[in-house]
């Protein structure tokens, strides 16, 4: 036991027990968000939130700030990739929902 805990092994055997936890919790919350949260209600709840989004990006394209400016370059992709998969998800899960659940979304971006 000294001998792992001064080397820091220890750690590493700690990590790598976390990380199976971490991975089994998100792919459970990944499942319930494609599942239940978005695919059972035709993903009316994700749309609204992406337009709340949409508000925030015209503000951001308000402001004459470089940084601000820069910071909705980047935003502005990232939303437009969560519609695009919101949509597939939406579109695909009446027939079969296997690929949403997959992770086989493609942005057209």
């Amino acid at each position: 036991m000294g001998f792992i805990e001064e080397t820091g092994a220890a750690q590493y055997l700690r990590d790598a027990r976390i990380t199976t936890i971490y991975e089994g919790t998100t792919g459970i919350q990944a499942m319930d968000l494609v599942g239940r949260k978005i695919a059972r209600e035709g993903g009316e709840t994700a749309k609204q939130w992406l337009a709340e989004l949409k508000k925030f990006e015209a503000e951001l394209a308000r402001s004459k700030h470089p940084d601000v400016q820069s910071f909705k370059n980047q935003f502005a992709p990232g939303a437009q990739a969560v519609a695009d998969c919101v949509e597939f998800i939406v579109a695909s899960s009446a027939k079969d929902p296997r690929p949403a659940f997959a992770g086989q979304c493609r942005s057209s971006s």
